[in-house]
């Protein structure tokens, strides 16, 4: 409830909170903030956990978008990090993969520096398929110097080996010579490639990789909707980290992988 609604953890001390769950259950007894504080930082240490295991496993490529934002309570900058991919059941997903304290100045080294650290932490350094950033100049140095940590052949320039040039051709041929599918308004072009594109397997792999593109950083933008409500003057004193565990737990956990849930457990 704290997490979903963004309440102060020290909501456990308001004396009209205690009797309103008194009145509900007498036998309840209430947790202090310390030990809400253990349970948020236990759960959000367990779920990102899963949801790194589970990027490991992702046959596709991942997709970031990110962007910076200043507390006005906090008069601190922060950065979302949000990963974007097709699933195996061929659905866009998206998962918030940091939110991140950046000391000023925010230049382009720092941003760089930041954001390369939370592609190691995720092990998606191999797997980046693009960038997509606001027109922030400094974002254009940070580019760059992305480019220069992870090298050039690591992004959509490369990934796999070549496939067999005749066999490639021939997929094209028939792609080309198919067919158009008549447009209706329940008509999806992932659930299409899901099922009709198994005829064209090389160029199928191409499709699940560029659809997981956006063209904004507005993905990443709607964390600081959430963390808006979050650094309000009620919890203007959270620290960085806990802030950034709230974010997360509210936004990321359990929404991405609650189909997967079984299998990350094995």
């Amino acid at each position: 409830m704290i997490v979903l609604h963004d309440y102060p953890l020290s909501i456990v001390d308001h004396a009209g909170f205690r009797r309103f769950v008194h009145a509900l259950q007498p036998l309840f007894k209430m947790h202090t903030r310390n030990t809400i504080r253990k349970d948020i930082i236990g759960r959000y240490d367990k779920e990102k956990l899963k949801a790194i295991e589970y990027m490991s496993m992702l046959q596709s490529r991942v997709a970031v978008t990110t962007d910076m934002w200043t507390a006005d309570n906090q008069k601190k900058g922060y950065m979302a990090v949000t990963g974007h991919f097709i699933d195996e059941s061929w659905k866009l997903r998206s998962i918030l993969m940091g939110f991140i304290y950046v000391p000023a100045p925010h230049t382009g080294d720092v941003i760089a520096e930041e954001l390369h650290e939370t592609l190691m932490q995720w092990n998606l350094d191999e797997k980046l398929l693009t960038v997509t950033v606001d027109n922030c100049t400094s974002n254009d140095k940070a580019v760059d110097l992305m480019i220069s940590k992870i090298g050039k052949s690591k992004p959509l320039l490369q990934a796999q080996q070549k496939p067999a040039a005749a066999r490639l051709q021939g997929e094209i041929e028939h792609y080309l010579s198919d067919d158009v599918v008549p447009y209706t308004e329940t008509f999806n072009v992932l659930d299409w490639w899901k099922v009709a594109g198994t005829r064209y397997p090389t160029l199928r792999k191409v499709a699940k990789d560029i659809f997981a593109i956006p063209i904004t950083s507005v993905a990443s933008e709607s964390a600081f909707s959430t963390s808006g409500r979050i650094v309000n003057e009620h919890r203007s004193r959270l620290t960085s980290h806990m802030l950034e565990m709230l974010i997360w737990v509210n936004k990321a956990s359990g929404l991405v992988f609650k189909t997967y849930k079984k299998r990350i457990q094995r």
